[in-house]
């Protein structure tokens, strides 16, 4: 196995992308903590989903509070969980039940990346991205570039002949 192929932080996912369509695309996502796949329909599902793993886990701990339209009766802003059924319920690293090298079996039908994210800053991520397909791993900056990253690499823009 190459050097690259590992998960290496406990908010460690492997991205199976199953389908894209136009720009939005759809798969599974794995984790350490749970033996099953959470399903994505949208970019903006897969990084809600990510976003609460980071926050069940406090890891990478987030440097700044997310702002909220809602507030409650006192006039504080209230925290509105994004997740699934899981939302909300605090995980520790000790929980983990799925070892590295079965995470790493896992496969999608148009992609597979792994994502680590190192650090929440200024409400968004930096970290590293794995892409299984073609054995090459790039850091991110931004949750933007690295939908960027997933994005190019699914839809590879051919070069212009002239």
């Amino acid at each position: 196995m190459d050097t690259q192929w590992y998960i290496g932080a406990p908010n460690g996912v492997v991205i199976c992308v199953d389908d894209t369509d136009g720009l939005e695309g759809s798969g599974r996502l794995y984790h350490a903590y749970d033996e099953e796949p959470v399903s994505f329909d949208s970019w903006g599902e897969l990084i809600v989903e990510v976003d609460d793993l980071c926050d069940r886990l406090n890891f990478p701990h987030a440097l700044e509070r997310g702002r909220v339209f809602e507030t409650d009766a006192a006039g504080a802003e209230m925290r509105v969980p994004c997740g699934k059924e899981s939302a909300g319920r605090r995980i520790r690293r000790s929980d983990r039940i799925v070892p590295d090298k079965d995470l790493l079996r896992h496969t999608g039908q148009r992609a597979t990346f792994v994502v680590r994210v190192q650090q929440r800053r200024n409400r968004t991520w930096q970290g590293r991205i794995s892409w299984k397909e073609e054995n090459e791993t790039l850091r991110f900056f931004s949750i933007l570039e690295l939908l960027k990253m997933i994005g190019a690499a699914l839809h590879p823009v051919s070069p212009v002949r002239v």
